[in-house]
């Protein structure tokens, strides 16, 4: 007769059991809890209120210097964002996260730097969506889906006057 095998206690063997289903359980709620607050809402979100009034500011050569005054955006959350457009993009158009941008070279720019905008911008204003995908880069998309890169430039710029 062969000896007899030591067993462990069964109410061992489920306190064991427990113990590494609670582990996991804790593993997973905690990460869980930790992303929720960091994952970008899927739909577009309204921006922060401007942090000031926004001051134009005449220059002696008959242009107008203008201070961003956009609040800081959290990164890869789409935001409804209105563009004037009947005048192109001027260098004031995109006043987002405490900065003016500019679009990004290519053939886009070409055909949105100047003047009234390309067929798909609406004119004179378009509420398409902006997206901060990098510390200096960002996309604008119009209403009707044509997408432009954008570059982050100074917190001020000087403009002239459109008709």
């Amino acid at each position: 007769m062969p000896p007899p095998r030591d067993r462990p206690d069964p109410w061992t063997r489920r306190r064991a059991a427990l113990t590494v289903r609670s582990l996991v359980a804790t593993v997973l709620l905690t990460f869980g809890l930790a992303t929720c607050g960091t994952l970008p809402s899927p739909t577009p979100t309204n921006l922060a209120s401007p942090l000031g009034e926004a001051r134009t500011i005449p220059q002696p050569d008959g242009s107008i210097r203008i201070e961003a005054v956009s609040a800081r955006a959290l990164p890869d959350q789409p935001y409804l964002f209105p563009v004037f457009t009947h005048c192109g993009f001027t260098a004031n158009a995109f006043d987002f996260d405490g900065s003016f941008w500019s679009i990004a070279d290519g053939p886009a720019a070409f055909a949105v730097q100047g003047g009234n905008p390309p067929k798909g911008i609406d004119n004179p204003e378009d509420l398409g969506v902006i997206v901060a995908v990098g510390p200096d880069q960002a996309t604008w998309t119009s209403r009707q889906g044509i997408r432009l890169e954008l570059i982050r430039g100074p917190s001020d710029v000087q403009v002239f006057g459109c008709d």
